[in-house]
């Protein structure tokens, strides 16, 4: 009887043990997923970032290039 309580005391903690070990892989993939998820973030909102960037720098050559246009015109015409 003694052995047959220990056995089922063993075979229970044996059990818990294999339930820890699948909520520990669980976890670390939840974890590898999430971190997956949040560099993916992190990548686009870069890219848009840099897009915006882009967009403003091209915006503010085009304002540049259209001011020295404005002025070099006003220069010629008082030079005409």
């Amino acid at each position: 009887l003694l052995e047959q309580e220990i056995k089922a005391k063993e075979e229970k903690q044996r059990q818990l043990e294999e339930k820890m070990e699948a909520e520990r892989q669980s976890n670390e993939e939840r974890m590898r997923q999430m971190k997956e998820k949040m560099d993916e973030e992190m990548r686009l909102q870069r890219k848009e970032f840099e897009r915006a960037m882009d967009s403003n720098l091209r915006k503010q050559a085009d304002l540049m290039q259209k001011g020295f246009n404005e002025k070099a015109d006003r220069m010629r015409q008082e030079i005409e």
